[in-house]
């Protein structure tokens, strides 16, 4: 067994696994609003992006099989924008989620990856 530590947390590694004596978080991100946004889950597995116009989600890059990922959709001040998933995103009764349309309407999704598909882990909608 080896003992990694980090500023104040210390990670101990086994073969097997790896457990931590305080919490893990990942930083929020944030994606580049455009016609097709683009997600490096390895750079940003929780992220957020701000929808100013109807969108694309492109595939997302660098997933591992077991990573849980989350993003946060805010819409912009006008609001009524929509968002269209790449077919590796697979969603729950194999449904995309409607987004809330007020403006600053936010809506969280969460994935776990099998290193091909992105699969609906859950969602939360119309987050006041």
């Amino acid at each position: 067994m080896s003992t990694l530590k980090v500023d104040a947390m210390q990670c101990v590694s086994t073969n097997t696994s790896i457990s931590m004596n305080n919490s893990v978080y990942f930083p929020t991100g944030t994606l580049t609003d455009g016609a097709t946004i683009n997600w490096d889950v390895f750079d940003n597995p929780t992220c957020q992006v701000t929808l100013a116009g109807n969108r694309t989600m492109a595939a997302p890059s660098n997933m591992v099989d077991g990573g849980f990922y989350s993003i946060l959709i805010i819409q912009d001040g006008t609001g009524s924008r929509t968002l269209s998933w790449n077919a590796v995103y697979k969603f729950n009764a194999a449904t995309a989620p409607t987004l809330t349309t007020t403006a600053g309407g936010k809506d969280l999704l969460i994935f776990r990856s099998d290193g091909t598909n992105m699969l609906e882990a859950g969602r939360s909608l119309g987050i006041a």
